[in-house]
């Protein structure tokens, strides 16, 4: 970082918040064995994910009393209400199609590492997914609840790791916003030991439904008329697999995190701290905590509430961001040749940049007004 007003600190492992009184006044840390202080002047952003940020909390005395650890501020829904898209991923043989599969092992893996290296292009320059699908369970919800994605590729048992040998592709579904929830709960006082994550994925009926729906849609689709000249066999699930009870019992078999999780933490706009508050929390230093305040208007302008849109396929819900008067919605280019070129193009203002073989028109950035804060219930 070429900045004078940043400083970061690589390998260190946050044990715990700081506090004076009721105060958040810094954190403790641990970096080459040895123990750190990094002290605030102005506020303490506890930032850590819907995992770790729960367990700093927890052991630095926010949260529900446990282990012994003496209690700053009792909030019980501090690491309650885990939830976390829940992947399936249907596979299915492809022919008269060349697939990831064929050239990502052997001596075509070493071609396709030069194609890279040399002009920028082949598999290792795709992104996982290639398609993204927003659907609903239920034709009369609006928005959709469900998502899927397409990759033209298989991997062994249905988890996105090993490829197969045959060439095949792959749909994979999830909830968009999930019911199940679970927790994540600090196992031991010792901030280096991994945290309990129970996540009880599909324990909720709705969530049950939604995905059974989904995992019919995503079969439905790859035998659809458009795609039957390269359809083989379904692989995963199988065609043995028909009823709702089979169909959940391969989904609990072989389903994963998308890793979009999420968990509340104590810090909320509203005050109801164990009911709504944003992924990032702001702890302000001199501020005490039973404000629960989670950030402060500053030059940018105001903290506000803001709903994201539910069609991005996140779980998050409302996000208390400090956003801009207006936000600008850029074109993203998605291999290391585009976004060279974007690159390039953005110095000159507006042009065009490659992406996949066809020049678009990049123009100038749009922008749009920041939406307004959603009312507090």
């Amino acid at each position: 970082m070429q900045r004078r007003n940043v400083d970061v600190r690589p390998r260190a492992h946050a044990t715990r918040v700081l506090f004076e009184g009721n105060r958040a006044i810094g954190v403790e840390y641990r970096r080459g064995g040895e123990r750190q202080v990094a002290r605030a002047t102005r506020e303490v952003i506890v930032s850590g994910g819907a995992v770790n940020s729960p367990q700093l909390l927890q052991l630095s005395g926010v949260g529900p009393p446990a282990l012994g650890i003496p209690v700053r501020k009792a909030l019980p829904g501090v690491g309650e209400h885990l939830r976390d898209h829940y992947a399936i991923r249907t596979a299915f043989r492809v022919r008269r199609a060349r697939t990831i599969n064929e050239p990502a092992r052997g001596w075509r893996l070493g071609v396709e590492i030069l194609k890279y290296l040399a002009l920028g292009t082949g598999i290792l320059t795709l992104q996982p997914t290639l398609v993204h699908c927003f659907w609903k369970s239920d034709e009369a919800l609006d928005p959709g609840d469900l998502q899927l994605t397409f990759t033209p590729a298989s991997y062994r048992q249905g988890v996105q790791s090993a490829l197969e040998d045959e060439p095949g592709a792959s749909v994979a579904v999830w909830q968009q916003r999930p019911e199940s929830a679970g927790y994540v709960r600090a196992r031991t006082a010792n901030p280096l030991d991994k945290p309990a994550i129970r996540p009880n994925y599909l324990a909720d009926e709705m969530d049950r439904r939604v995905l059974t729906a989904g995992i019919g849609l995503a079969r439905r689709l790859m035998r659809t008329a458009p795609l039957a000249p390269y359809f083989t066999r379904e692989a995963l699930p199988g065609d043995g697999v028909r009823t709702d009870d089979e169909i959940l019992d391969f989904a609990r078999g072989i389903g994963a995190t998308a890793f979009r999780r999420q968990t509340v933490r104590p810090f909320a706009a509203d005050r109801r701290a164990e009911q709504s508050v944003p992924p990032s929390s702001t702890l302000p230093a001199g501020r005490h905590l039973p404000y629960h305040r989670a950030a402060r208007p500053g030059p940018e302008g105001p903290a506000v509430l803001k709903r994201r849109n539910p069609d991005d396929g996140r779980t998050t819900g409302d996000t208390l961001q400090r956003l801009p008067a207006r936000l600008p919605v850029h074109v993203r280019a998605r291999s290391r040749t585009h976004r060279r070129a974007a690159r390039r193009q953005g110095a000159r203002g507006e042009g065009e940049h490659l992406h996949r073989g066809r020049r678009l028109q990049q123009g100038r950035a749009l922008r749009r007004a920041d939406p307004p804060p959603r009312p507090a219930d």
